[in-house]
């Protein structure tokens, strides 16, 4: 080294055994990470097994059905509001029971008992109401809901497997992303909503019309217009790619399959055609019932549709259902644009961001997290069998995935969901009014006397829906469907009922919190 003078001085030297111990050191982490390796390599090759890949997938989803199902059934223990599954409780036990052939509990905006052949198109209702009669119907709807939701890994599985031929440790990292994945933790606490039990529906037909089991793939696309005819413009969407890419013949049997259905849906009473909303809480010019109808509108008004598709609230929320996933499946975008016509469709209303994250996101989660397979598979080294994808991008995966789950999941612990289901002294009072009302209403049928009609608030409708005839607060008092003549209501859901003038308060208000009415 010189020192400017031309002249050169030795380098400074390092403290003694400086060096022993850095080489020490080096060598011990490299041994560490050896043995990681060396264990990592270990599990990999037993965990490649045709056994083991039969039974983990199934495994994997028993511990997701497991950690939602205790979730879905501790919030209806503790009797959390929810409208959307006191309206299908009442489904089932109408259709069980035969208490009667309209629905009450109908959406905002509807002033008339719906039929149940408007109830979202969902033939599945039908086979449901008969089977879940004979057991408790709250719980049984929820319990029923969190095992479709944990189902759909098995197909997923598959698909990372035997189609896009990820090793194990990638395919365990698009299932553990699923699991954490926000949406499908509101579909599962968001009460009950048929869509949802497309979802493993779809992602089987995802992995069916690409693996080329045939009849599994007709049963799939059957399954899933039987669930809601909605699903139609998916299936005429994928139907599209497969005609257009590995196979034309089954692409094309599936868009006449999903055109039918979609079509149908616009005429036909049983696949949801009629006087109602297009979803809960959408408000369409009218006319429009359908997702070609809404389809039409937005090619009618280009211009408004595209404003309106611009907006911050459907920017954010593209952001919320793709970000989870680390932006992976916009590398293979072609296994999103299938659903993308109902999404745009969904997008063009007024639906509300809990809906558009929760039950109405069912296809998009399927596609999703298809397309986040075969980006895996696409940025992977293929090997003489599998395709090896990077520890870092996995893990990426996997931390992108957890940080979302904790900052956005119903389920995240920052909701504390271990204290779901606990029952205060309010509680208590909720069971108690209501059980008043079904001996009032066994009492009134055997004397023969009109059956009393009760107007509830969302924590104790699902207790009365399907036993008495109900009207789900809150609404306005001469929207019901029919004239109550009792009000259960928590101020705190519906402040407006209990400043009516036209009610008068059965007894005093319990806990400032539970009041009961009856018209003066």
């Amino acid at each position: 080294m010189s020192d400017g003078t031309g002249q050169h001085r030795r380098p400074p030297r390092l403290p003694s055994g400086w060096a022993t111990q850095a080489r020490e050191r080096a060598e011990s982490w490299a041994g560490v990470r050896r043995r990681i390796d060396h264990a990592s390599l270990r599990w990999h090759a037993r965990l490649d097994s045709p056994s083991a890949d039969r039974s983990l997938p199934w495994i994997l989803a028993g511990g997701l059905f497991v950690a939602l199902a205790t979730r879905a059934a501790a919030r209806v223990r503790g009797l959390e509001p929810s409208n959307s599954l006191a309206r299908y409780v009442q489904a089932v036990r109408q259709l069980h029971d035969g208490f009667g052939t309209e629905l009450t509990l109908v959406p905002p905006g509807v002033r008339a008992p719906q039929p149940l052949s408007h109830l979202d198109g969902s033939l599945l209702l039908y086979p449901l109401g008969w089977l879940l009669g004979f057991l408790p119907v709250s719980q049984t709807l929820v319990l029923v809901q969190s095992g479709a939701i944990a189902a759909t890994v098995v197909p997923l599985w598959r698909l990372a497997r035997r189609v896009a031929n990820l090793r194990v440790g990638a395919a365990t990292a698009v299932v553990i992303a699923f699991a954490c994945y926000p949406p499908i933790h509101l579909m599962n606490t968001a009460g009950f909503d048929p869509m949802v039990l497309a979802l493993p529906g779809l992602a089987g037909l995802i992995y069916w019309a690409l693996s080329g089991n045939v009849v599994r793939f007709v049963g799939a696309a059957v399954y899933v217009i039987t669930v809601s005819a909605q699903f139609g413009v998916v299936l005429a969407g994928f139907g599209v790619l497969l005609a257009l890419t590995v196979r034309r013949r089954a692409g094309l049997t599936l868009l006449a399959i999903g055109l039918v259905t979609a079509v149908g849906e616009q005429v036909v009473p049983w696949l949801g055609a009629g006087d109602r909303a297009f979803v809960d809480g959408v408000s369409f010019e009218p006319g429009v019932r359908s997702a070609l109808g809404a389809l039409g509108h937005g090619v009618a008004h280009p211009l408004a549709s595209m404003a309106h598709l611009g907006e911050y609230r459907v920017l954010s929320l593209c952001a919320a259902l793709v970000l989870p996933v680390a932006l992976l499946p916009l590398m293979s975008f072609r296994y999103v644009a299938p659903v993308l016509p109902l999404q745009i469709a969904y997008l063009l209303g007024s639906v509300p961001e809990g809906q558009l994250l929760g039950a109405l996101a069912v296809a998009p989660t399927a596609f999703l997290f298809a397309a986040t397979t075969f980006a895996l598979a696409r940025l992977g080294r293929a090997g003489s069998d599998r395709v090896a994808v990077p520890p870092r991008l996995s893990g990426a995966l996997l931390g992108v995935a957890a940080l979302f789950f904790l900052l956005q999941a119903a389920a995240s612990p920052y909701a504390a969901p271990w204290q779901w289901g606990k029952l205060d002294s309010l509680d208590g009072i909720r069971r108690d009014w209501t059980e008043a009302v079904l001996d009032r209403a066994a009492a009134d049928a055997e004397a023969g006397r009109a059956p009393v009609v009760v107007a509830a608030t969302q924590d104790m409708a699902p207790l009365l829906a399907g036993r008495v005839p109900l009207c789900a607060l809150p609404r306005k008092r001469f929207d019901c469907p029919l004239e109550p003549t009792l009000y259960l209501v928590d101020v705190g859901l519906d402040a407006r009922i209990g400043q009516d003038p036209d009610l008068e308060p059965v007894q005093p208000m319990v806990g400032e919190r539970l009041l009961q009415l009856r018209p003066r």
